[in-house]
C-alpha cells in the first residue's frame, strides 16, 4: 500500500490540474489513467484477498464442525454395536440354557 502513496499523490496532482481548466499533455493523460489502472487493479487483489480469507475461515468451520459431527456418529454406532452385541450374547446365553 506505501508503493502507492507517490502514485496517488501524482494522480491528485494531475487531477487538479484537469479541474482548474489546465490542459494535460497525451503523456501525463497516459501517466493519469496507468495510475488509475493500477490503484484500482490493487485495490481489487485486495478484495478478492480479503474474500478468500474469509472463505478459507468459513471453510475451517464448517470442516470443524463436520469433524464434530462425525464424532458423535462414530461414538453413537460404537455403543449401539456394543448393545446390540450384548443382546446377541445374553440371546444365545439363553437360548443355550433353555435347551438344556
Amino acid at each position: 500500500m506505501s508503493d502507492q502513496r507517490p502514485d496517488a499523490t501524482r494522480a491528485f496532482s494531475l487531477l487538479r490540474r484537469l479541474a482548474k481548466d489546465a490542459k494535460l499533455s497525451a503523456e501525463e493523460i497516459h501517466e493519469l489513467v496507468e495510475i488509475i489502472n493500477t490503484m484500482s487493479g490493487s485495490n481489487v487483489i485486495a478484495k478478492i484477498d480479503a474474500q478468500n480469507a474469509r472463505l478459507d475461515a468459513l471453510v475451517e468451520s464448517m470442516n470443524a464442525k463436520l469433524d464434530s459431527q462425525n464424532s458423535k456418529y462414530t461414538t453413537l454406532i460404537t455403543i449401539v454395536s456394543i448393545v446390540g452385541g450384548l443382546v446377541s450374547l445374553i440371546l444365545a446365553y439363553g437360548t443355550f440354557f433353555a435347551g438344556q
